[in-house]
């Protein structure tokens, strides 16, 4: 899109926006599904012990 369309539209993007980037830090998608297959893992060899 061309800086006037986007003005039509409701302004330019500002300066805190960045499209396509996003700082997750430590927790990414994969590292939370690891860590809830871990725990649910780890429940089920608990209740089976049980």
């Amino acid at each position: 899109m061309t800086r006037q369309n986007t003005e039509v539209i409701g302004g330019p993007l500002g300066k805190h926006s960045n499209s396509g980037w996003i700082n997750t830090g430590v927790f990414t998608i994969e590292r939370v599904l690891v860590f809830l297959t871990m725990v649910t893992a780890l429940l089920a060899v608990a209740s089976k012990n049980v």
